[in-house]
């Protein structure tokens, strides 16, 4: 599931560093030490090396702060829920207002476990699918390589990316089945299923829709995130069960959940302000 704070991002890091401590240091000792044609290559092999570096540490800093930010964010949401009335707001953190507190019986939690698993599965299943299709056409089209070549690679990739899939999916489903009941707190950063952080909204990832989903069993509220790589715009789904009797609430939400996303998105550009706006002051001569 989307978070700036998944520790995959702390693995993309490492392989950053790893190829800048191979890259830079080669183009470094051939910039000073090859004087013909080819010094230039070598140069440049310092230069992105130098980037390589840069990033990965970058992306270490990047985590850290993420990390930071996400703890205490869930930190506010639990005292929100104990806040009275319950849409309590921890102050300095307009994201933290709560906008839902949900629990669930056990049957009820298991059902949706079983559901969500199973639909997960599928979706794992095809995105292996779909990454052995394209991936076969592509390395034809670009590549003189026979079909049997292009098919068998492509799967690989496919194979990998499904399978990592699959493999949050039963990580998610163990984790869920151990509790034997579930918990949902909704802001508009993120949500908390089962102590779990999902993100909606921050600094690399984006609200792009919700909406209520009345044909499951139980019931959903999905909420769409969008993120940007190097191909475009991609996204995933943040689906929460909605216990029973609480159906009405979650069409509620889903209504009104855009606007108050706007409105902390607001507070939180006014309250970054007035702390610059602070600073600057602290640091101006008398």
């Amino acid at each position: 599931m989307p978070s700036s704070s998944n520790p995959l991002n702390l693995v993309s890091a490492a392989l950053l560093i790893f190829c800048g401590f191979l890259t830079a240091p080669l183009g470094i000792i051939g910039t000073f030490s090859d004087t013909g044609e080819i010094r230039w290559v070598f140069i440049l092999m310092a230069g992105a090396g130098l980037l390589l570096l840069r990033g990965g540490v970058q992306a270490i800093l990047d985590w850290r702060r993420a990390t930071r930010e996400e703890e205490a964010h869930q930190a506010a949401l639990y005292a929100g829920v104990g806040a009275v009335p319950p849409a309590g707001e921890a102050p300095g953190d307009p994201g933290a207002k709560v906008l839902a507190h949900w629990t669930y019986a056990p049957e009820e939690w298991r059902e949706y476990t079983g559901r969500e698993y199973r639909f997960r599965k599928r979706e794992a299943f095809w995105l292996g699918m779909g990454v052995t299709a394209l991936g076969t056409v592509f390395l034809m089209m670009a590549r003189p390589v026979s079909l049997p070549f292009a098919l068998a690679l492509a799967a690989l990739i496919g194979a990998i990316f499904g399978g990592g899939k699959l493999l949050i999916a039963k990580n998610a489903r163990e984790a869920n089945a151990a509790t034997g009941s579930g918990e949902v707190i909704i802001s508009p950063w993120a949500v908390l299923l089962n102590g779990r952080y999902h993100v909606l909204q921050d600094g690399r990832f984006h609200f792009g829709g919700v909406r209520y989903v009345p044909d499951e069993t139980p019931p959903l509220l999905e909420f769409t995130v969008l993120w940007n790589t190097r191909k475009g715009t991609t996204n995933d789904q943040v689906r929460v069960p909605v216990p029973r009797g609480r159906e009405e609430e979650a069409r509620a939400l889903a209504a009104s959940f855009p606007g108050e996303l706007e409105r902390a998105l607001k507070a939180h550009d006014v309250r970054r302000e007035e702390g610059a706006a602070a600073s600057h002051r602290a640091g101006s001569p008398a």
